[in-house]
């Protein structure tokens, strides 16, 4: 396996970011032009996280030719720990909560790494 692509991450991360942002204002739309109850805000919002995280890592690992699985691991990862890192530094350290962990490990998701494969 060749270098860890620093840049693959940062851009896949940043594109996840973008992602996520996109995915969460079309759930507000939906929110305001139909009768979408609260109830299913928190499922919709963590869907829209997974989806995020999940094109980060995606689009990091989609030019690299070896190592896909890691790179796609270690983006889906590092985008649920920086966001609640800055939302730590935000929200006086009250951010990082137990369920930091099952965001990490869902990070790690094999899928991100699906690129290689195709």
């Amino acid at each position: 396996m060749g270098r860890i692509k620093l840049k693959n991450i940062g851009i896949g991360i940043l594109t996840g970011y973008g992602m996520t942002l996109v995915l969460l204002f079309l759930l507000a739309l939906v929110m305001v032009f139909t009768s979408l109850g609260e109830g299913a805000l928190d499922t919709l919002v963590a869907v829209a996280n997974f989806l995020g995280i999940w094109f980060a890592g995606f689009w990091s690992v989609r030019h690299i030719t070896s190592g896909g699985w890691l790179i796609g691991g270690i983006t889906g990862v590092l985008c649920p720990l920086i966001l609640r890192l800055i939302g730590a530094i935000i929200y006086d350290g009250t951010y990082l909560t137990p369920q930091l962990i099952p965001a990490l490990l869902l990070g790690f998701v094999p899928l991100a790494g699906l690129p290689e494969l195709i």
